[in-house]
């Protein structure tokens, strides 16, 4: 019978560190998606799900009141990249024919007044845009609500100033 020595702390850690690393982890971290790079190759991924009419606005809403809510909370670099994918979500909301325009108006008040909060005077234009499109969907309490965000708004004024006109002129 052969007695071996018990090992020591520095001996288990040396073992520890030059052994090969396992053929599953190297394969799990070569894969797509978290799967092993087997799994996600033998499954087929189905084609992406067309999304809803007006969905495009509601996914901008949604954007826009987590960037505010970072913004309140005073997660400023959160915000910031938050509003970042607004903005170019925004891009493609403009373009789509389908879109919901008040959600897209309510969206673009949103994340102006993240971009004012953010010290951003692009938020300004957003505001006005906004206002624009509540005009003329007929919302006067939108209207009146981006009155007075661009009354409280600290930034200078632009050139293509909204005003909201009373009903009926």
């Amino acid at each position: 019978m052969s007695h071996t020595r018990p090992k020591t702390m520095e001996s288990a850690v040396r073992e520890t560190q030059s052994a090969p690393e396992p053929a599953r982890v190297r394969e799990h971290s070569e894969g797509i998606g978290g799967l092993p790079r087997s799994l996600s190759e033998a499954v087929p991924r189905p084609p992406p799900v067309p999304l809803p009419i007006g969905a495009g606005s509601r996914m901008l809403g949604l954007l826009a009141e987590m960037a505010l809510t970072h913004v309140a909370v005073e997660e400023l670099d959160d915000a910031r990249r938050v509003v970042d994918d607004a903005l170019r979500l925004l891009d493609a909301v403009a373009e789509d024919a389908k879109t919901d325009r008040a959600a897209a108006a309510r969206a673009c008040f949103t994340l102006g007044r993240a971009l004012l909060a953010l010290h951003d005077p692009m938020g300004r234009p957003l505001i006005e845009d906004a206002g624009t499109c509540f005009e003329e969907l007929g919302d006067q309490p939108a209207v009146r609500a981006v009155d007075a965000a661009l009354r409280a708004a600290v930034i200078e004024e632009s050139p293509s100033s909204f005003q909201s006109r009373p009903p009926g002129t």
